[in-house]
C-alpha cells in the first residue's frame, strides 16, 4: 500500500543562525534495494531530505556530490596533509557531513536506513527502522528524522510556519509579519514550495500557478493580517498527475478532491509568504483509492522571487 500526499512538502521559514555558520550536508545517493522502485525511493529522499531541513541545524547540498565528499575524506585523513592542506583542490565545496540512505522491503517488511558520516573524522551513524508497508513509512518518515535528528543534535527543534504557533511578542512588534496585509502586498512572481514552480499575484487579485503539467487559476483575497490564495478553477486531472499517480487516478481524484487554498502571513520585509496549504490526502492500494482525506492541510512557503 502507497500513501501519496497531493503535493505536500515541509518548507519551514529561516533559521536564526546564519548559513555560514551551520555544518555543511552533502545529501547523497538514496538506494532503491529490492522491492521498491526508482521513483518511489526519490520521492522518500526528497521526504526525509524535507524534515531535515526543516531544523535549519545544517546548510544542504542537495546534489550528487557524494563521490567528491567521499574523496574529501580521503583527502583530509591523509598522513602527509597539513592545515594549510585542510581546504579540498581547486576550491570545491568541502562538507562536513554526508547523508546516504536506502529503502528496501525484506519479506514483508520495509527497511529504510539513513547512514550520517563526518567528514572529517569518518565518524559514521546508521538509523535504520522497519515499517509494514510503504504507506507506513511515510507516514512516520517524520517521527524517524526526528530520532536521528535528536541524536546527532539533541538541541536542534524543528521550525514551524504555521501562523497560530507564531509567539505574540512576534506579533505585537512587528518584527516577524505584517499585522494588515492587503492583496497589493502580494502581488508580484513568487517560488511555490514542493509540486507549484512559478506562482504569478496580480494587483485585481487574480493569479495563476504553474504545476508540472498544467497552469491554475488562483484568486487572492486579505483579511487582517492574513492572506488566502485560492484555487479559482474546477479541478482537472493534471492538477494530481505524477510519476506515481496516472490519469486513471488522477482524474478520479480530480471529481472528488476539494479546491486547493494557501493561508499566509507575510514577513516584515515582503519575502516570504508563509502559513498552511489545505489539500487533500489520499491513499492507493493496488492502483485504488482506498481513502481520500480533504481534512489534510500542511506548513508551507513561497519565496518572492520579484
Amino acid at each position: 500500500m502507497l500513501f501519496f500526499l497531493v503535493i505536500a512538502a515541509l518548507a519551514p521559514l529561516g533559521a536564526q543562525v546564519s548559513n555560514a555558520e551551520k555544518p555543511v550536508l552533502v545529501v547523497g545517493d538514496f538506494k532503491a534495494l529490492g522491492g521498491v522502485s526508482e521513483n518511489e525511493t526519490t520521492s522518500l529522499r526528497s521526504l526525509v531530505l524535507s524534515y531535515v531541513d526543516s531544523y535549519r541545524f545544517f546548510r544542504i547540498v542537495d546534489s550528487d556530490a557524494r563521490d567528491l565528499v567521499l574523496r574529501e575524506q580521503s583527502f583530509s585523513q591523509s598522513p602527509a596533509s597539513t592545515p594549510e592542506d585542510s581546504s579540498p583542490p581547486g576550491g570545491l565545496l568541502h562538507g562536513d557531513f554526508l547523508m546516504t540512505g536506502s529503502i528496501g522491503r525484506v519479506q514483508d517488511r520495509y527497511i529504510l536506513t539513513v547512514e550520517i558520516t563526518r567528514v572529517s573524522s569518518a565518524d559514521s551513524h546508521r538509523f535504520s527502522e522497519s515499517y509494514d508497508s510503504l504507506n507506513r513509512v511515510m507516514l512516520q518518515c517524520r517521527d524517524f528524522v526526528r530520532s536521528f535528528m535528536e541524536s546527532i543534535a539533541p538541541s536542534a527543534q524543528p521550525q514551524s510556519v504555521l501562523p497560530d504557533k507564531v509567539q505574540p511578542d512576534s506579533r505585537s512588534s512587528g518584527s516577524a509579519f505584517r499585522s494588515q496585509v492587503n492583496v497589493e502586498d502580494v502581488a508580484g512572481i513568487w517560488q511555490g514550495d514542493r509540486g507549484l514552480s512559478t506562482v504569478r499575484l496580480y494587483l485585481d487579485g487574480r493569479g495563476t500557478a504553474g504545476l508540472p503539467g498544467a497552469v491554475m487559476k488562483l484568486r487572492v483575497e486579505s483579511s487582517g493580517d492574513t492572506v488566502s490564495i485560492i484555487q479559482d478553477q474546477p479541478n482537472i486531472p493534471e492538477f494530481y498527475m505524477s510519476s506515481l499517480i496516472g490519469y486513471g487516478l488522477a482524474k478520479t481524484i480530480a471529481k472528488d478532491a476539494r479546491p486547493m487554498r494557501w493561508i499566509f502571513r507575510l514577513t516584515e520585509d515582503g519575502s516570504t509568504l508563509a502559513g498552511r496549504k489545505e489539500t487533500t490526502a489520499v491513499e492507493v492500494r493496488d492502483n485504488k483509492i482506498e481513502k481520500l482525506d480533504n481534512g489534510y492541510s500542511r506548513d508551507s512557503t513561497w519565496t518572492r522571487l520579484r
